[in-house]
């Protein structure tokens, strides 16, 4: 490997040890990691049962998890199915008192729904040219497995740490964090968590998150409208079936309009003449709501299409128009709510959802706004654009934005390691996704992802996307996800030095705070 760099005689031993045994255990990790990944674990709380409020698929990733742990011979707690713990040291004896004193990484096994645009089963974990393609791999069960696997490696040293270590795997991260919410309200916080849920270097920042309904008037075109899977996820395909029009008069219509807009437009004839029916189906580019780079989404696509093309009427053209208006940038610039800040970069909005319900159109927005911005704002602006045409808000939620200042001494500490395995100059990042930071108290959110341009000038190499991936596809959430294991093993190496660095120096809380020796 690449030699650490600003280490002691004792942490290069360490990281040395770390980087045999990860090889040793490869292939068994990416064995483990497509078990995880092969069970459908979607968040679902629409009919919770005792010790199951998130549905059978999360359930089953708990009960496999808790297996596993077992059999490596780790003690663990069922939360009542909202949430599960490993941990380490595997033996109690002498640490009951030092249970209050804990770190723990917390992670979550929990995916969101599968999606459209898969060029393989979501559900079907495969490895090929150094990755493994499948629904949560890079979010989060990838993360998951190195976490536990970090555990099984300290315990092969029998590692001594000042603090309690363990492994906390929520159910619901993907929708309402409830899981941690549970955990953190009838068991307690974490002494100190480390939220193993996002990009490296180090998370100090994440955005502030609204889910809100905007109800607009609808036709008869759009009560039946469905598209998008989750609110999180850039939807990557829509349709919609147009009545009394013939295929052939659409076509015509759409060879007036840009061709780099009509050639993700697809036209099949559901019937002859004039009085037939016509589907219109828009293929987008899928991807993470917070991170909507390089995504495009399939509403606005069919609804700029149809906006042009005036193939709507009445309710139908109206609302559509709205939505080719409103959805045109992911960044809020057609509801007028873009806004920048230093601190956490540019609001994002993403349209997840969009159903039609009777006569009316209900668009989910999941909106990640600036640290500096107000959810106030937000809402504002959102409800005059609905208002002028006859439409209103509905459900909203909101969750605050997150922040420690950079100058945290664990922040520090933290991005030092990160440099010493990378061969780094790293500083503090923000981000619009949200993790379980904003529901425990003191958390700090670290790694393991690696996304280019949080990440530069590494001395160690950082996987690049694998050419049988198709372009737009493999993000978190999108279609083809797919996760690095030279990666993982690069996170396993960086969590070896940062959890051993942190035990040494943490202190015990003063006034709420958690200072460093």
């Amino acid at each position: 490997m690449t030699a650490p760099v600003n280490v002691s005689d004792e942490e290069r031993v360490l990281l040395d040890d770390a980087d045999e045994w990860f090889d040793a255990h490869r292939q068994e990790l990416v064995t483990e990691l497509s078990d995880l990944v092969n069970i459908a674990s979607v968040s679902d709380d629409s009919a919770p049962e005792p010790g199951s409020p998130y549905g059978v698929g999360v359930r089953a990733v708990f009960d496999h998890v808790l297996r596993r742990a077992a059999d490596w011979g780790f003690r663990s707690t069922d939360f009542n199915g909202y949430a599960i713990d490993v941990r380490y040291p595997a033996s109690d004896e002498g640490t009951e008192e030092r249970w209050d004193n804990d770190i723990a990484l917390v992670s979550h096994l929990d995916v969101v729904p599968e999606g459209d645009g898969w060029d393989w089963p979501a559900f079907e974990a495969f490895e090929k040219e150094g990755v493994v393609v499948g629904r949560g791999t890079a979010d989060n069960k990838g993360a998951a497995i190195v976490d536990l696997f970090l555990l099984r490696f300290f315990n092969s040293r029998r590692h001594g740490f000042r603090h309690p270590l363990r492994v906390l795997l929520g159910g619901a991260e993907e929708t309402t964090l409830g899981d941690m919410t549970y955990v953190v309200g009838n068991h307690g916080a974490p002494f100190q968590a480390v939220v193993t849920d996002s990009p490296f270097p180090v998370n100090n920042a994440q955005k502030g998150h609204l889910d809100v309904d905007v109800i607009i008037p609808a036709g008869p075109e759009l009560s039946g409208f469905s598209a998008g899977v989750s609110y999180n996820s850039v939807p990557g395909h829509a349709a919609i079936t147009l009545h009394g029009v013939n295929a052939g008069h659409v076509n015509e219509v759409l060879n007036t309009l840009d061709p780099e807009l009509v050639r993700r437009i697809k036209v099949s004839g559901l019937g002859g003449g004039l009085d037939g029916s016509v589907e219109l189906s828009a293929t987008g580019i899928t991807g993470h709501a917070a991170f909507p780079e390089g995504s495009l989404n399939a509403v606005w696509v069919l609804f700029e299409t149809l906006d042009q093309a005036a193939l709507l009427n009445g309710a139908d053209a109206t609302a559509g128009a709205a939505l080719a208006e409103w959805l045109r940038t992911p960044y809020g610039d057609g509801t007028s709510i873009a806004y920048s800040d230093d601190v956490s970069g540019r609001t994002t909005q993403n349209a997840g959802i969009v159903r039609g319900q009777g006569d009316e159109l209900v668009v989910h927005f999941d909106i990640r706004y600036a640290v500096t911005q107000s959810a106030t704002s937000v809402l504002s602006e959102l409800a005059n654009h609905a208002e002028r045409i006859g439409g209103r808000l509905g459900e909203v939620n909101d969750s605050s934005p997150y922040f420690v200042d950079a100058d945290d001494p664990r922040i520090r500490q933290l991005l030092g390691s990160f440099d010493a395995v990378m061969g780094t100059h790293a500083k503090a990042i923000s981000m619009g996704g949200g993790t379980h930071a904003r529901v425990i108290p003191n958390a700090i959110n670290f790694g393991p992802g690696f996304i280019r341009g949080y990440v530069e000038g590494a001395t160690r190499a950082i996987a690049s996307p694998p050419e049988f991936i198709a372009e737009g596809k493999g993000t978190p959430h999108g279609a083809d996800e797919w996760v690095s294991i030279e990666d993982l093993k690069s996170a396993f190496l960086i969590y070896v030095l940062g959890i051993t660095r942190l035990d040494r120096t943490l202190q015990v809380p003063v006034s709420g705070t958690t200072p460093l020796g």
